[in-house]
């Protein structure tokens, strides 16, 4: 009887060991996915925002372009004064000054032989016509020049606004052989150009400030 009863107590003290040795190897299962949790998750969620961010990305490199390609009329540079003639208007390309126009918005008509070459160094140019009075529109366009994001060569935007009596829209946007023409202020044509084409490749000199 002695003899089973030491024999049944081995027994309890091996269960009890199996037991214990589970619930320990069951913790570190549990801490072990745990751990591997806290890993993956971040890379997961790491990873999705990569993925969303290359999405938008190639979606937007293939989108065509805004606007209109345009004959590259060269980039020859004249005195200050040298009348030009170009043969479409407004140019968005050809012959000019060697001095550029001031990246700012205007009240005042800027002679196009200055803004052609804020294109060649792959500025955006918005012309726009005012045969009246236009205050909301010359509001939204100061209010636009002042919020587009800076360029890389220059401490604001890379922008030139002004009027011309002689386009033939209420407004026209060039970049370096590219013209989009709007019957009315859109925010978001106006900003999808600048931002696709600001110093654009396609320009002669688009890291020039």
């Amino acid at each position: 009887m002695a003899e089973r009863t030491r024999e049944e107590e081995r027994q309890e003290r091996r269960q009890r060991i199996d037991a214990r040795a589970l619930r320990d190897s069951d913790r570190g299962r549990r801490r072990q996915q745990q751990m591997i949790l806290r890993v993956a998750i971040p890379i997961g969620i790491g990873a999705l925002v990569l993925a969303v961010i290359l999405f938008f990305a190639v979606k937007e490199a293939v989108a065509p372009l805004p606007g209109e390609a345009m004959a590259n009329e060269g980039s020859t540079h004249v005195e200050v004064g040298t009348p030009i003639n170009y043969n479409d208007y407004p140019p968005s390309s050809g012959t000019h000054y060697p001095t550029w126009a001031p990246w700012r918005y205007s009240d005042t008509e800027v002679q196009s032989g200055f803004w052609v070459h804020n294109l060649e160094h792959g500025g955006i140019v918005i012309l726009y016509k005012c045969p009246a009075s236009c205050d909301q529109l010359q509001r939204q366009l100061r209010d636009l020049a002042t919020n587009l994001p800076k360029a890389r060569a220059t401490p604001g935007p890379k922008i030139v606004i002004a009027p011309d009596d002689r386009i033939d829209s209420t407004l026209v946007v060039l970049a370096w052989s590219r013209r989009l023409r709007l019957d009315q202020y859109d925010e978001g044509q106006l900003r999808g150009f600048y931002q696709r084409l600001v110093e654009s490749a396609t320009a002669p000199e688009p890291n020039a400030s």
